[in-house]
């Protein structure tokens, strides 16, 4: 029998010793099915300056036994050095009789593998014992390779969800790891900041920050690209903007009723309710409220940087008879009048609008941004790779969207969690501390974005301007969709083949008691075995749906929303005023962050913002893990109904003096990589 074998060397990194080795030789064996024996072993090539290099795509013919339609491909190695030799795979596919059967590997190869045929399978219905018998022991390396924190290990994040045991970026597994071009940009982006930074201390030592408009000159200093983003920024309609499509589009809820310690009444807000009470208005669905009153409190768990303030503020916002969304009160202490504030247009107000803004900035930061969208990814991403043979479904459905999120997870480890991180000092609350105390509280189900705003009474459909609320919400039925498809061409008997799927219960098994019940035995509401396929699709839309669309709307926003620390500050130097203190410029910018601590968290925002030119976006499948046609379709389909999304998006955008665009399906990167 003859077979065409060709091997596709990924183009993402490249190890230019391994073009050096003159000795490495790559043998290569297919073996058929369980009654169809194996052909010998044939080498492929020997490695030399053009062979195997980056991107390079090796032929080989042969002749052998007929073994039938090739289940496994086998490969040897000889005379491979691990300590120096990278070889990563794409895929490999092999022609015999005109069919063609192909094998994806996207792996690093730098010892003996064996790799399957691309067809998924569920792990109760492979009938062939030769797969069946490689799948056992796929699993069992893996759970060797891919090792979870130990318990007794302290690397310092007790009472986070578990982690990848690494120490640092490079203690990862390979696999883990970014391209070589996003490697490269990650360390200039790092090194442009960085200098960035210096350059805005240079000039805040020289002009001393001692006007607002001198925080302009620094942020333009730090990114010189500008936005609309920040247009009257001062404004209370822009604040409102900010509040509904900013970086925490969901910090606020509908207002039912006005909590005890909220102190604001009807004689406080007559003028900006239009007659209207404030109960009027609230019957109405007009009114929201944004409450940061428990977390931000002295006895909930957070540490606080000596000498920085961030109140535990409420604000009011209302929907006007302009159809504007603005706040129209904010309190800073509760149960104290004193402190309580109404959209007058004065600088005690727009002081107010700070204080309050600060408690959005780092609420956003450690909570909506890093809690939610990094740290509890990488419990999912570490129990599948583990887990699961790269022939399930469910693997090859959530690999393109889990695969990232370890590298820079550890990135931020070392670099910005720690409380001697070079962006700490800009910072009011400790990131460690802030996680820590809201891990204690959490649930799944806070990921479920749809779910979400209905809990908290956000209908797009009525409030106007809420831009980030009609976007989650398509492209998220896009996800939704698009999962239901894939999942039903394999689960055909439902909830019968869910509850018989071993890899897939043993995956949420450890995604609940390895990864987030892992030291009080509290699984946050993941599920220890999935009792029905809904439930199973359910799980598997958060997941893709916070690592793709949720992170990309809380993250790509940073630099514009952040790089003017006077519209979103992450520290304040003074106590909150009262409403009985004369305020005057002095006093706001003794009470903003300096220069030196405006730098720091510039920076940080300026590096999380940018996209790589390798970016993969949603709905694009470079990675080649689903062959099957049904499965292809409902790519296709995906595919299509984000382009619907898209166009959506850019009409309307076409016609806003500020449009919002992170949810544009093109924005979305398919991953947290950055």
């Amino acid at each position: 029998m003859s077979y065409t074998i060709r091997v596709q060397t990924s183009g993402a990194y490249f190890n230019p010793k391994l073009a050096e080795e003159r000795q490495v030789k790559v043998k290569v064996q297919l073996v058929g099915s369980m009654f169809s024996g194996e052909t010998g072993w044939h080498q492929l090539k020997d490695f030399d300056k053009k062979d195997f290099s980056k991107g390079s795509l090796e032929t080989l013919a042969i002749n052998d036994r007929d073994v039938g339609k090739p289940t496994i491909i086998r490969i040897k190695l000889v005379n491979w050095k691990i300590s120096k030799n990278k070889w990563l795979v794409d895929w490999i596919d092999v022609k015999s009789n005109g069919v063609t059967t192909y094998f994806p590997v996207y792996a690093f190869i730098d010892k003996d593998e064996e790799f399957l045929s691309g067809e998924a399978c569920l792990s109760h219905k492979v009938s062939d014992f030769i797969v069946g018998g490689h799948r056992s022991r796929e699993i069992i390396e893996n759970k060797k390779f891919f090792q979870w924190l130990p318990k007794k290990v302290d690397y310092g994040y007790g009472g986070f969800p578990r982690n990848i045991n690494a120490a640092k970026y490079d203690d990862l597994p390979k696999i883990f790891k970014r391209y070589t071009i996003r490697e490269k940009e990650f360390v200039v982006s790092k090194f442009g900041a960085a200098m960035g930074a210096t350059l805005g201390v240079i000039n805040a030592k020289i002009t001393n920050i001692q006007s607002l408009d001198d925080y302009h000159k620094f942020s333009s200093a730090m990114a010189p690209q500008d936005t609309p983003y920040l247009k009257d920024w001062d404004k209370d309609e822009v604040c409102g903007w900010h509040m509904l499509n900013g970086p925490h589009p969901l910090a606020f809820a509908q207002c039912k009723s006005l909590p005890h310690y909220f102190l604001v009444n009807d004689n406080d807000v007559a003028n900006l309710l239009g007659g209207k009470t404030l109960l009027q208005e609230m019957n109405a669905g007009k009114l929201y409220i944004a409450d940061f009153t428990d977390i931000y409190q002295r006895n909930s768990g957070l540490v606080w940087k000596k000498g920085a303030y961030c109140s535990p503020a409420v604000g009011l916002f209302h929907v006007n008879a302009s159809s504007k969304f603005v706040p129209i009160a904010i309190q800073l202490q509760p149960s104290d009048r004193d402190y309580l504030f109404v959209a007058d247009g004065s600088q005690k107000w727009l002081l107010a609008k700070m204080y309050f803004r600060c408690c959005v900035s780092n609420k956003h930061e450690w909570i909506m941004h890093f809690f939610y969208t990094h740290t509890c990814m990488e419990p999912y991403a570490v129990s599948m790779f583990r887990c699961m043979s790269v022939q399930h479904p469910v693997y090859k459905l959530l690999r393109p969207h889990l695969r990232t999120v370890t590298a820079i997870n550890a990135e931020a480890r070392t670099d910005l969690i720690p409380a001697n991180s070079s962006i700490a000092h800009g910072l009011s609350i400790d990131a460690k501390s802030f996680v820590k105390t809201k891990f204690k509280t959490f649930s799944m189900d806070i990921l479920d974005i749809p779910k979400q705003l209905k809990k908290q009474g956000l209908d797009p459909s009525k409030i106007p301007e809420y831009w980030y609320g009609h976007d989650i919400l398509a492209v998220w039925k896009c996800i939704s969709d698009y999962v239901a498809g894939i999942l039903n061409v394999y689960y055909t008997a439902g909830d019968s083949d869910v509850k018989s799927d071993r890899e897939l219960n043993d995956w949420v098994n450890e995604c609940a008691n390895e990864g987030m019940a892992w030291e009080d035995g509290n699984t946050k509401g993941v599920p220890n075995q999935f009792t029905s396929l809904q439930e199973l699709i359910n799980f598997c839309v958060i997941i893709i749906g916070t690592g793709s669309a949720q992170h990309a709307a809380v993250n790509f926003g940073q630099y514009e929303n952040f790089r003017f620390p006077p519209s979103s500050p992450f520290i304040m130097n003074m106590p909150p005023h009262k409403n009985n203190e004369k305020i005057d410029l002095v006093r706001i910018m003794k009470s903003l962050p300096n220069g030196l601590q405006a730098s720091a968290t510039t920076a940080m925002v300026t590096s999380l913002s940018v996209f790589s030119n390798v970016e993969e976006y949603l709905g694009d499948f470079r990675e080649k893990w689903f062959i099957d046609e049904a499965a292809l379709k409902v790519q296709a389909k995906f595919k299509a109904d984000l382009q619907v999304v898209r166009s959506t998006i850019e009409e309307r955008n076409a016609k806003l003096e500020r449009p919002y665009n992170h949810l544009n399906p093109t924005r979305i990167p398919n991953s947290v990589v950055i």
